[in-house]
């Protein structure tokens, strides 16, 4: 049987772009913060060399990954109750018994147990993370930084402050981030050459690198916190009072995962 068109996941240019990104994490982005509001990964954030998902800050970088843009998911294979045929024309919703996506299977549509798409929690957040996305590349591009890079570089200049005198590893900065381990340490080379930060052998650990982040370094990341927090905050004002709420919802799943 053949589904119907799926609608349009992505909603903004923010997935085609991730993954030529040499990165994006999750979470909010400031000094404080980069301790990681989570966000979503995307299904490409592998191919970034690097987003942590989430917000991305010093303080919240821990979740940047980046959201996979519109096309992830004809890629790696949707979900059902994602971006389906089913969903977006309102197949007859599962009551736990099966019946919606019996329905929807019988009519040649996705057997989701969605009755719409905005029923799909997971679509509406990759709906939504393309377009935070798209807004924060956009904000962080006067500074010459991907997402990736800047949740990196505001996280180290983060840590080093706050766990001085002890060293910040790699391995350090890519927990606190939540990003991949070979990806950060790709992204980290790259802001070594420009001279944001250095790396050196760790004195105790033949097996570890130690970071240490510029003046230079420390100059552009305080300087695009404001610009990714000014951002945030434009973004999430929608959600006025309910904002705290939001941000708490974000750090229950970042601690289910």
């Amino acid at each position: 049987m053949t589904p119907r068109p799926r609608p349009n996941a992505g909603g903004s240019a923010a997935g085609r772009d991730a993954g030529r990104d040499t990165g994006e994490p999750a979470g909010r982005h400031s000094a404080a913060q980069a301790s990681g509001e989570g966000s979503a990964a995307g299904p490409t954030a592998g191919r970034d060399t690097g987003e942590p998902a989430g917000h991305h800050s010093a303080a919240q970088a821990s979740g940047d990954g980046s959201a996979a843009g519109p096309t992830a998911g004809r890629d790696t294979g949707e979900p059902a109750g994602h971006h389906s045929a089913a969903q977006a024309s309102g197949e007859d919703s599962a009551d736990g018994s099966g019946g919606g996506r019996d329905a929807g299977e019988a009519r040649g549509g996705l057997a989701t147990g969605h009755s719409s798409a905005d029923e799909s929690a997971g679509l509406l957040l990759w709906q939504v993370t393309n377009r935070w996305q798209a807004a924060q590349r956009a904000a962080l591009k006067p500074y010459g930084l991907t997402h990736v890079q800047f949740v990196l570089l505001a996280s180290l200049t983060y840590l080093q402050a706050a766990e001085a005198p002890a060293p910040v590893t790699q391995r350090r900065l890519a927990d606190h981030a939540a990003t991949d381990p070979m990806m950060t340490s790709q992204v980290l080379r790259a802001l070594e050459a420009r001279g944001l930060l250095t790396r050196e052998p760790h004195p105790h650990d033949a097996r570890a690198r130690t970071l240490s982040v510029t003046p230079e370094g420390r100059a552009l990341a305080n300087a695009a916190v404001a610009a990714a927090e000014a951002c945030d905050a434009a973004f999430f004002a929608p959600l006025a009072a309910a904002a705290p709420a939001f941000t708490e919802a974000l750090r229950a799943l970042r601690s289910a995962g």
